[in-house]
């Protein structure tokens, strides 16, 4: 998943299986194609980023509203907070 996500804050197109783990936190993303593992489908939308002039193009800002390094961090504590407190 960190590697789709820092290949979208490139603003590199990122076409990703369905059973990606973090395909449906990304999925809204500019520059996403998430397809089912079908050889036939991958071919589709292979061919529709590969046609496309920048698909990945408003990806940067898309990812940095939702995955800045501050963001991921506030979220991780939060997390682990609910952990322990549930002693």
């Amino acid at each position: 998943g960190n590697v789709v996500v820092e290949a979208l804050a490139c603003g590199c197109a990122a076409l990703i299986s369905d059973r990606v783990g973090c395909a449906d936190s990304i999925r809204s993303c500019p520059g996403v194609l998430i397809s089912p593992r079908s050889p036939e489908k991958w071919l589709i939308n292979l061919n529709q980023v590969l046609s496309s002039k920048r698909p990945g193009n408003l990806s940067p800002a898309w990812v940095q509203q939702r995955f800045s390094q501050t963001l991921v961090a506030l979220q991780s504590m939060q997390i682990y907070t609910s952990i322990l407190s549930n002693d």
